[in-house]
């Protein structure tokens, strides 16, 4: 790139309109348009921004409902686990109780009527009965506990959701 500048001539009319501005002085101009000197007011505000402490907006009680909610996640994935492990007992009691497997399934539906109830009265009731049966019923020690593990189980499950 070739940087020539050639002079104005006075002849010109851009020359002649810069003749005209010969007069004039210029200095009073300055009021009119001031000047600010901005890297000045930039660093004044980056002193004043270090000696803000601003703290984090945390909402009230937001330390103590994350804690709730996770021990409630924490009670849910556990009650997930017993239940797993009691499904898989289930499963293996009746696979193994070939003359009684009627019976089991049946007093394994009545476990799960446990969750129709609508009182804690009427629940604890029903789950006396299955107690009851579970004694009618099963054959053997290994049976009765994990027939009532389960009962109990789903037995506490209900509870807290009623009345």
């Amino acid at each position: 790139m070739d940087d020539k500048y050639t002079p104005i001539s006075p002849d010109s009319p851009f020359g002649q309109m810069l003749e005209k501005f010969k007069g004039v002085d210029v200095s009073k101009l300055t009021s009119v348009y001031p000047t600010f000197d901005y890297e000045a007011i930039n660093r004044q505000m980056q002193e004043h921004l270090k000696d803000i402490e601003i703290e984090p907006i945390i909402p009230d009680g937001y330390f103590e409902k994350t804690q709730e909610y996770q021990q409630k996640s924490l009670e849910v994935l556990q009650s997930i686990n017993e239940n797993t492990a009691n499904l898989y007992t289930m499963v293996e009691l009746i696979s193994k109780s070939n003359d009684k497997q009627d019976e089991l399934i049946s007093l394994m539906t009545e476990v799960l009527s446990l969750a129709k109830a609508k009182s804690k009265e009427e629940a604890d009731t029903l789950f006396k009965k299955i107690m009851s049966k579970i004694n009618d019923t099963a054959d053997s020690v290994d049976s009765i506990i994990k027939i009532v593990g389960w009962a109990t189980t789903v037995y506490n499950m209900v509870l807290p959701l009623l009345p």
